[in-house]
């Protein structure tokens, strides 16, 4: 009997230690957006560098970001650090071709033009990115 309990207890640790699901990391190229406790953020993902626009504070941060399972790691960019560390964001709980639900925020896939990738890649100007930014900014917040 003492040996049957084992078993069970074995089972159930092997069975729940591998629940760690791999995520492809060209799932997340593009651009998304994000509307939590009223502060609108714009994301864009290429294939190894995550953008992200924070509306309140009119600023874009730059980081190298990696995929390690289901979780997103990322180190800040700036000129003057070199070999930042990598730190934990959040895990990616959901994700389909729209909405990619992490631990932390869902993110809104932004299948619009004039985006923060055609910003930073000098395609359109600030003053059309805005002007999209908020429209998008408003259509979020109304379908919250």
């Amino acid at each position: 009997m003492k040996f049957f309990k084992v078993i069970i207890v074995l089972i159930l640790v092997l069975s729940c230690s591998n629940n760690e699901t791999s995520f492809d990391n060209s799932l997340l190229v593009g651009n998304w957006s994000s509307l939590r406790k009223g502060n609108y953020q714009e994301y864009y993902f290429d294939g190894e560098t995550m953008y992200l626009y924070d509306l309140n504070t009119d600023n874009i941060v730059k980081y190298k970001y990696t995929i390690k399972g289901d979780s997103i790691y990322r180190s800040f960019i700036h000129p003057d650090l070199k070999n930042s560390e990598s730190k934990y964001f959040s895990r990616v709980v959901k994700f389909d071709d729209d909405q990619l639900t992490l631990r932390t925020k869902v993110l809104h896939r932004i299948n619009s033009i004039n985006s923060l990738e055609m910003f930073l890649k000098k395609e359109i100007d600030s003053t059309t990115y805005y002007k999209y930014l908020y429209k998008r900014e408003a259509l979020l917040k109304d379908n919250w």
